[in-house]
């Protein structure tokens, strides 16, 4: 028999995926995909979503180890998240 362990599965759970996870982090190609094209089109490409829906995960196991690779990335990548009342 044999067990399963968080290195052999290749979800998470409830941790996010990072840049060094993109072998394990698929079904998401078509979005990858997508983000790279308008990384390269667009002066100023944004990923916009729900807290909670990955879109953290999708771009540090998706587009961002492939960009970091890619001679051709012409912006760099900065996170943006919204304030917090009182701070």
């Amino acid at each position: 028999m044999v067990r399963n362990t968080a290195d052999q599965t290749p979800y998470p759970g409830p941790a996010r995926y990072e840049t060094g996870d993109q072998d394990r982090f698929f079904g998401r190609d078509h979005l990858i995909q997508q983000l790279l094209v308008m990384v390269r089109e667009r002066p100023v490409p944004v990923l916009v979503g729900p807290s909670g829906t990955g879109e953290s995960s999708l771009l540090r196991a998706g587009p961002i180890p492939n960009l970091r690779t890619t001679p051709t990335a012409r912006c760099p990548i900065r996170r943006r998240t919204t304030a917090k009342p009182g701070r």
